[in-house]
């Protein structure tokens, strides 16, 4: 039979692992919403160098 003890600390421990889980997916998701963000500042970046070029070779 497993001890009160252990049961806490392997509750402690489930706990534990649950909430770096969510930390985990919290930084994922700010992540991905950075990275959508930046992806479309590049193709603005992209579009006005392009605009640039054009206007130039005109």
């Amino acid at each position: 039979m497993i001890s009160s003890d252990k049961k806490q600390k392997a509750k402690a421990l489930v706990n534990e692992g649950e909430l770096l889980v969510n930390q985990a997916e919290i930084l994922l998701q700010k992540l991905v919403i950075r990275n959508a963000r930046m992806s479309q500042e590049m193709k603005q970046i992209r579009i006005e160098l392009e605009e640039k070029l054009i206007s130039k070779t005109n």
